[in-house]
């Protein structure tokens, strides 16, 4: 096939192309101009958690340098900055904890708003971001025990993800690992009565996946003992039966025969299934509408529990405060407790007898210390109040010759001595459990 020549009007744009192009590949060139030298060092210096700082040698008649970040394989680079001579450092900001970055530093020249730089490139430096450790766990204490527990505290340490509780294990002359809790309080259960364990705990924290560990803190030490906290409980209303009836005796799944009369107590003062204990430990299941109820029963042992099962209790709910004081009333002992402390390591600061609600008045909940009034010309606080009403459940003094069991209208009575301790010390938002 004959070849078509190249038309006058394409050879002339070709033509013109050429002569476009030309300036931008002399441009290109040196144009005469000696590019810098290469740098010999670079270096990092004072790396932390996001910043790190390079330093490189001179290179003599450089205009600047140039700093880049760069792959390792070194396919590819982002310019950060360009630095005028003599100054021979830059500071990395903004990095990311726990990674590793690179950089190269390319000396240059600069003539008429050209940068000429070298030929090559400084070696490449590897800057590895540190993790911050957390700081050593102080005033690591044992707040109380449990029933074969021990419930344990510490102070916060700043910048700790988690804290890490170990136990000496004497065979294996070593701490090992027993707990992780985000919390500065813990519950360790499981321990053996009457075997003394030794106890540490570390803060840790953990940028990125990399990790870091406090030194660990002061050896604490506890013993196993049995503390019965499933043996605090609630009010109980005091029933006796309407008719004599025939049921089942829980205990020994046999049938029994109740005349009327025999007197019960009851975890409830109404309902289709109630569980009924007789005052001889019997338990059965009865209708509440089969017992007449009286008041609640409280019981005659003034020291019904102790203060161990007390704290263990309290701790044991996670019960939080506004304030660094917690009061709880159980209806069943017809005491008042006061704790000082915090979620977990509340310290039980008073105990003593007080009235509570006759049948039932003094609602169970968990409520907080209100307003403030007076009552015979003594402080009462409110931890209960209707404001359409104006009244409310308090804590005042006594009213008469009872000290402690079932008799008010649902306010809470305590001696003079025991009264102004909670209201000097327990301040508006302090929590109150009525249990």
């Amino acid at each position: 096939m004959e070849k078509r020549p190249i038309s006058r009007k394409l050879l002339l744009w070709v033509m013109l192309a050429a002569f476009v192009m030309l300036p931008v590949c002399s441009a290109s060139a040196d144009d005469g101009v000696e590019r810098p030298g290469t740098i010999r060092n670079l270096l990092v210096k004072y790396v932390n958690e996001t910043t790190a700082r390079l330093y490189w040698s001179d290179v003599k008649d450089a205009d600047g340098y140039a700093v880049y970040q760069v792959n390792r394989a070194l396919t590819s680079r982002k310019t950060l900055v360009k630095i005028t001579a003599p100054t021979r450092k830059y500071t990395l900001t903004g990095l990311k904890p726990g990674k590793t970055t690179y950089y190269q530093v390319y000396p240059y020249k600069l003539k008429n708003g050209t940068y000429y730089k070298s030929l090559k490139g400084s070696p490449v430096c590897e800057v590895e971001t540190t993790v911050d450790k957390p700081g050593k766990v102080s005033n690591f204490r044992r707040i109380c025990y449990g029933n074969k527990s021990v419930f344990l505290a510490w102070d916060a340490v700043k910048n700790a993800d988690r804290y890490v509780l170990y136990i000496y294990d004497s065979d294996e002359k070593e701490y090992v690992r027993a707990a992780t809790t985000a919390d500065t309080t813990y519950q360790l259960k499981g321990l053996k009565v009457d075997e003394t364990i030794k106890i540490i705990v570390r803060s840790y924290r953990s940028v990125n996946g990399v990790g870091a560990w406090s030194e660990p803190s002061d050896i604490v030490k506890a013993k196993g003992r049995e503390v019965d906290v499933a043996d605090v409980h609630g009010r109980y209303w005091s029933a006796y039966l309407k008719t004599q009836i025939t049921t089942t005796n829980l205990t020994t799944g046999k049938k029994i025969t109740l005349p009327a009369g025999t007197a019960f107590w009851t975890t409830a003062s109404s309902g289709n299934d109630l569980t009924a204990i007789r005052t001889d430990g019997i338990k059965i299941k009865i209708n509440g509408t089969s017992l007449r109820f009286t008041n609640l029963r409280v019981t005659p042992d003034i020291n019904y529990y102790s203060k161990e099962q007390r704290e263990a209790f309290v701790n044991g709910r996670g019960y939080e405060s506004q304030t660094d004081y917690l009061i709880w009333i159980n209806q069943y002992s017809s005491c008042l407790s006061v704790y000082k402390g915090g979620k977990g390591r509340w310290k039980q600061v008073l105990a003593t007898d007080c009235v509570i609600g006759a049948v039932g008045h003094t609602s169970p909940g968990v409520f907080k210390l209100l307003k403030y009034g007076t009552k015979n010309g003594k402080p009462e606080i409110y931890f209960t109040w209707n404001g359409l009403k104006q009244w409310g459940c308090a804590i005042h003094c006594r009213l008469d010759r009872n000290v402690r069991g079932p008799h008010s209208m649902g306010c809470v009575r305590l001696g003079d001595k025991e009264l102004y301790f909670v209201y000097n010390n327990c301040k508006l938002g302090t929590t109150v459990v009525s249990y």
